[in-house]
Formats: C-alpha cells, structure tokens, sequence
C-alpha cells in the first residue's frame, strides 16, 4: 500500500516526505528503543501506530522566574540556573504545539498522556487528570504541582516524587519513575514520544521491556538520550 506522504497547511510546517525516508531520521536504535532526531511533523507521519502517546510538548511559556526557588538545597538551585541559562539560550518553549499538530500527534496511539494539557486550548475535555505533587510547600516560586491531560476514563490519579532527585539535562525534567508510573497505567506494548528530550519516556519504556520510539529537533538532546541509553543511566529529564 502506497504511504501517504506529510499533509499540513501551516506554511512554515517541513516539506512533505516519502513514508520510506524515515530511516534518514534514524538517530539511533538498539532493543526495541528508537531516537528520530528531526521535526515531529515530518517524522511522525512516516511512522506506525502505537498503544501510548506518552509526552510532555512544549507549553510556549519560557520560563525566567519558575526556577527561582526558595526552598531547595544550593547545589539544586544551581542545577536549576544552569538549565533555565541553557533554555534561554536556545529560544527552547517558545510557543507551544500548534492544535493540529497535537491532534495528529495523539490519533497516532490508542491511549494518551499530555503532560502539561492544561496549557493547551486544543485539548478535549478529560475524566481523568495525572497529578505529580513534588513535595514542596505551595510558597515556593514554581508549580508545587503538574497535571497531564489522559484520554483514560476513570478517576484521577496522584504520584508524589520530588523532581530535582537527580542531574537534571532537559528544562522540563521528568523523573523516570514518574513515567513508569504512567506507563503502568495502560497495557502498552508500544510507546511514542514526539516531544522526546533527553529520552526519559524511552528509558522508562526500556525498563519495562517496552519498544518505543522518541522524536526530537534538538541533535544536543538526542545525544544525551543515546547516550543515557547506551549507558543505561536511569536519569530524570
């Protein structure tokens, strides 16, 4: 069956590419897990479905004061300076996914987790929100809380962890063991990320001895994703 070919109609969206030309993307691969280094828009496409969009897209909010914060230890405020100093170097979150985009992004798996949906306008209403408390006082300068928009049909549902457990790599760090938990939500054989980072969704993924595929633009983060894998250093981004 002939593969249709990318269909946008956002001027400033990637040039359409033939379904066979994924493997031009192929940043790395090794067990079942995949890195696609490129846009989203022109990768995705190419690919197959999956059981789990698990993801956590730009909010277009670039953050100056969310790291400001009052009740962390000094090594970890310092870790926290030298990634928003990364941040604003590479214009990163400047504007977040555009609604057709997210559309396309999540009719591409069975099941799906958003983190960050509320800043969304496109999203869908959902019975079930993720919350990730991070155990700090609600006095502190930032988000003692984040929520993830699911398309699951039950009660919402709390994981507690504190977000700065280890060396951080991304701006918007996720903790593995936060996205073990949502993969252990679903029966996902299959996991994408188009909004991949540094790969933590992947290397979650990998401990539960799942296949998944990661997309990202930025090349610096698929090193560090390869790297975290080929090392297979359970770090949180």
């Amino acid at each position: 069956m002939k593969q249709p070919t990318t269909q946008t109609n956002n001027p400033n969206a990637p040039t359409a590419v033939r379904s066979s030309d994924w493997y031009r993307h192929l940043y790395h691969s090794q067990d079942g897990i995949r890195i696609f280094c490129g846009d989203n828009r022109a990768i995705a496409p190419m690919l197959g479905d999956y059981d789990l969009l698990l993801t956590d897209p730009p909010y277009g909010d670039v953050v100056s004061e969310t790291y400001r914060a009052n009740r962390i230890s000094p090594n970890q405020r310092k870790q926290c300076l030298a990634v928003k100093t990364t941040m604003a170097k590479q214009k990163w979150d400047d504007a977040p996914p555009e609604p057709d985009v997210l559309r396309a992004m999540m009719a591409k798996a069975k099941w799906q987790i958003l983190w960050g949906g509320n800043y969304y306008d496109a999203m869908p209403r959902s019975r079930c929100w993720f919350v990730w408390d991070k155990r700090f006082s609600n006095d502190v300068s930032f988000a003692a809380v984040e929520l993830a928009w699911t398309s699951f049909r039950t009660t919402a549902k709390k994981f507690e962890c504190h977000p700065l457990q280890d060396d951080r790599i991304h701006p918007t760090q996720k903790p593995t063991a936060l996205m073990e938990w949502c993969i252990g939500h679903t029966e996902a054989k299959t996991i994408l990320d188009p909004w991949m980072g540094s790969g933590t969704t992947l290397i979650a993924a990998r401990a539960k001895g799942l296949k998944a595929d990661g997309i990202e633009i930025n090349e610096q983060y698929c090193e560090a994703a390869k790297q975290r894998l080929s090392q297979g250093v359970l770090l949180a981004v």
